[in-house]
């Protein structure tokens, strides 16, 4: 009964943002030239319009970034155009994980399930895992993938969503709790424990690496795991962030903090960046540099990565302002007012979209203005 109700509730949202419930905006928004070294609303999404909705939660996912409320509905919306696709009512009672897609279906872990949904924002199927997840899952082509608490620590497996029955196809036992939310990259996934084994485990369930029983060993890891082209990236408590080659499971370089790393580093173009307890934001040359890497740049004043482009780095500054760091000299070229969102997170592209949203339910899409002569409706007066 719960599950329908949402539904209604949710397509009743849904279609007011397609013209059908909400009423007609009373004005329009002022369009104008503004300055260079500005910011202008791209897009925003207003979810308090019909019904009070207090965003709990924040994520990006591919084209996606989920606003998740109070009441357990999630909104999807598109990064480039911010269009509404769907609504989600999450069923469950646990605490609701990072979502994650494969662009086809959207995956939820909540507790001891995933809660699977399609384009359209129809509920596909909820996969009883009986065991608790504890960080979130990643998709290949066909697979879902998520590490689960289990006796002895813990079991990475490998779920056909088609599938009718929750029986996982393979599993891998770890030997350790899986904290930190796994990456895929080229047919493979990634994973770490609490304890420091980091697998690597093909579409198969085959493990990739001939290491010492099949694991790469650093100190405990708690920060979100990432990968690219060039590397996978894992933050250790034992102060390391370490560049690692996703067919060996070898160290390419490694960059020593002086403090236990728990944030995800954020892998771009030319440039690894990650949040320092005590610190700042530290932004490390991704491709050159020594074995044992030396900052670019260490900012005092961000606490996290928000976007880049190709010459700034958009950050977090401390007083909840949004900056824009020269990405070479590590410089604050211009900021923002402070600002009242709640939550600001990563969009790792070169485009320079923020995205940001407040407790109240309105949900931004916001873009720095680096020259003059663009149009469009500043954001912070």
């Amino acid at each position: 009964m719960r599950r329908i109700v949402l539904g209604v509730i949710a397509s009743c949202a849904l279609v007011s943002w397609l013209g059908g419930c909400a009423k007609p905006a009373a004005s329009s928004p002022a369009i104008a030239e503004v300055p260079a070294q500005s910011f202008i609303r791209q897009w925003s999404v207003d979810l308090s319009s019909e019904r009070k909705a207090k965003v709990v939660a924040l994520h990006s996912a591919g084209e996606y970034v989920f606003a998740i409320t109070d009441d357990r509905l999630s909104y999807v919306i598109r990064k480039d155009t911010g269009s509404l696709i769907a609504v989600h009512p999450i069923g469950g009672r646990g605490d609701i994980s990072p979502p994650f897609t494969n662009g086809k279906l959207f995956a939820y872990p909540v507790s001891t399930t995933i809660e699977l949904f399609n384009l359209e924002g129809k509920a596909v199927r909820t996969v009883d895992l009986k065991s608790v997840v504890r960080s979130t899952g990643v998709f290949s082509a066909e697979m879902v993938f998520v590490g689960v608490t289990a006796e002895n620590g813990g079991r990475i497996r490998g779920i056909d969503p088609g599938r009718a029955h929750d029986t996982p196809k393979w599993e891998v036992m770890t030997f350790g709790a899986l904290l930190a939310a796994p990456t895929y990259f080229d047919q493979t996934a990634f994973f770490a424990t609490e304890s420091g084994r980091v697998y690597a485990v093909s579409d198969q369930g085959v493990g990739q690496w001939a290491l010492p029983g099949g694991f790469f060993q650093a100190g405990g890891i708690l920060a979100d795991l990432a990968s690219d082209d060039f590397a996978l990236y894992v933050a250790s408590t034992d102060t390391r962030l370490m560049a690692v080659n996703r067919k060996s499971g070898r160290i390419i370089w490694q960059y020593f903090a002086g403090q236990p790393l728990y944030e995800k580093p954020v892998p771009t173009v030319d440039t690894v960046y990650i949040a320092v307890r005590n610190q700042g934001l530290v932004a490390l040359p991704k491709t050159e540099g020594d074995f044992s890497r030396r900052p670019r740049w260490i900012s005092r004043e961000a606490t996290s990565l928000l976007a880049e482009d190709d010459k700034y780095a958009y950050v977090r500054l401390r007083g909840n302002s949004i900056g824009a760091i020269e990405k070479m000299g590590g410089a604050v070229a211009f900021r923002s007012a402070p600002t009242n969102f709640k939550f600001m997170i990563t969009n790792p592209t070169q485009n320079g979209l923020v995205l940001a949203a407040t407790e109240d339910g309105k949900v931004f899409g916001i873009r720095p203005v680096t020259k003059p002569g663009t149009v469009g409706e500043v954001m912070f007066k």
